[in-house]
């Protein structure tokens, strides 16, 4: 039996935008912030980024630019490294935005990138191959020393889908070790809808579909299909990069994958409580007090 853990929001960009005299105010107050917090700012398009530690687990990355024509400022948060401590931490420095505060940010501001991730006990990236309807690209990245390789399906900056190993600690009866997850990361961009209308979203996994390299390697395969070469590029480049190669046997190959599939991946099933999950991960009850910011 295959443990899953329930999805997270592992990652959101929020993007408020800003009037010329907002933006003058809240790059002055990130300076301060800056200088008090002794942050590193960082250089970036238009304008400047900071990282503000937040309660010694992680950390919240704030910027506020002018590019284009939109002036803005943008929160990059991880909402499940964030417990009540560090969340109360991270509102206080938000409250100091006036209406780009974190509670505005949720009803006027718009996601520009969100990470929508699930995680499977004692599995790993080594073993899969992975495909989605409609992606043309698709490549590995490989860490410098040892570990898993992660699965990236999609362009570089479109949607993505990010498939990679994760190490972390398990806690029961007071011993802790680190356990192995399969994460399954769904990453996409340029929404454009406020927070509150996150739990509306289609169900992104359910294009995704993951096979195993062992049993593909198995496969009883006719001759004249060039399955293992396939498979040797698939494995090393990803599947949408391999079927380039091969088009005129693009549904063939694909149909042999079908028989592949790791019976521990349901993507029909996931996101059932996501209303509830959404709205507790991103505090969304704290855009009730959004309207009370300082303009």
């Amino acid at each position: 039996m295959t443990i899953r853990f329930g999805e997270i929001v592992d990652r959101i960009y929020l993007t408020v935008p800003l009037s010329s005299p907002q933006l003058m105010q809240c790059n002055d107050v990130l300076w301060q912030h800056i200088k008090s917090k002794k942050a590193k700012p960082q250089k970036v398009d238009g304008g400047w980024r900071a990282t503000f530690p937040i309660h010694k687990q992680t950390s919240v990355g704030i910027t506020v630019a002018h590019k284009y024509s939109l002036r803005y400022l943008q929160y990059d948060l991880k909402p499940t490294e964030l417990d009540a401590v560090g969340f109360s931490e991270f509102l206080a420095v938000a409250s100091t935005f006036g209406n780009a505060s974190y509670p505005s940010a949720l009803t006027a501001g718009r996601v520009s990138k969100i990470e929508i991730a699930i995680d499977f006990l004692s599995k790993d990236s080594s073993d899969l191959l992975a495909h989605k309807a409609g992606i043309q690209y698709s490549h590995y990245f490989y860490p410098v020393v040892g570990g898993a390789r992660t699965i990236y399906l999609g362009s570089l900056k479109g949607d993505k889908v990010a498939i990679y190993t994760k190490m972390l600690p398990k806690h029961i009866a007071g011993h802790t070790w680190e356990a192995k997850r399969a994460r399954i990361e769904v990453r996409r961009r340029h929404l454009g809808i406020p927070p509150v209308e996150l739990k509306g979203i289609p169900n992104p996994f359910v294009p995704v579909r993951i096979y195993s390299i062992s049993a593909a390697q198995s496969l009883p395969v006719k001759p004249q299909i060039p399955w293992k070469p396939f498979l040797q590029l698939a494995d090393a480049n990803g599947i949408a990069h391999a079927l380039r190669l091969f088009p005129k046997h693009r549904k063939s190959l694909l149909g042999h994958l079908d028989q592949c599939r790791v019976p521990w991946w349901t993507p029909g099933k996931y996101l059932e409580k996501w209303e509830t999950t959404v709205a507790r991960q991103l505090r969304l009850h704290l855009a009730e007090h959004g309207k009370s910011g300082v303009a």
